[in-house]
């Protein structure tokens, strides 16, 4: 009798030790409550993620510029015109009219006339030493895009711009920035300020603005 109460003793001990093993690693792996910090920070990530959803742009979207530039093009220029972005580059910042602020070229895909663009931008032809409407229509016709330039009112992304600009028969294959300065023989010197080459590997001329409007001139030979 006395053997089997020892027995019966030593299995409860050994059990409500098994017990309170598994209960401390029950403890040990319960998670901690989140900190105020870490609850602000998933909080903002649910906010966050909502208004991408909404917007339907995400974080890594803000961080491109194309994607700031293609906003730009929808706010000043609207639904006549998108950003072309099948052409490489679709954009160049640089100050164009010298007024010491950034200003944006934007390669544009027309999707209106030029009559209905012409009622509510300045179209602009640079190849014709005067905009004759009629000239510029029939131009217009020959390609489907244009470099759409906005006069910056201070940061180009943000500012309301002092001036836009369509210009028709101007995308080609090459587009680059010619900086304005003493040293730069490639500009005409009635360019006021950055100018932009664009042509193709066997010609090309530079678009500059003269301080009335924008002209062309053939570079090099």
């Amino acid at each position: 009798m006395l053997d089997f109460r020892i027995s019966y003793g030593v299995c409860l001990l050994v059990l409500a030790m098994a017990c309170a093993t598994n209960i401390s690693k029950d403890e040990k792996q319960a998670p901690s409550p989140p900190s105020k910090d870490e609850r602000s920070m998933s909080y903002r990530s649910v906010n966050e993620r909502r208004d991408e959803h909404e917007s339907g742009r995400t974080a890594s979207d803000s961080l491109r510029p194309e994607v700031e530039v293609e906003a730009l093009v929808e706010k000043w220029f609207g639904k006549q015109v998108e950003l072309a972005v099948q052409k490489k580059p679709t954009y160049l910042i640089g100050d164009f009219n010298g007024d010491g602020k950034a200003d944006v070229a934007i390669v544009l895909r027309l999707k209106a006339s030029v009559q209905e663009l012409a009622r509510r931008f300045q179209v602009l032809n640079p190849w014709l030493s005067a905009n004759d409407p009629q000239a510029t229509n029939k131009l217009a016709t020959k390609s489907q895009f244009a470099l759409g330039i906005i006069h910056g009112g201070g940061d180009w992304r943000h500012s309301a711009p002092q001036a836009k600009f369509i210009l028709l028969d101007a995308v080609y294959d090459e587009m680059r920035l010619i900086k304005h300065g003493k040293r730069n023989d490639d500009l005409p010197a009635a360019a006021k300020g950055d100018g932009i080459f664009t042509g193709t590997e066997d010609a090309g001329g530079i678009i500059y603005w003269d301080g009335t409007t924008y002209r062309w001139e053939q570079f090099g030979d």
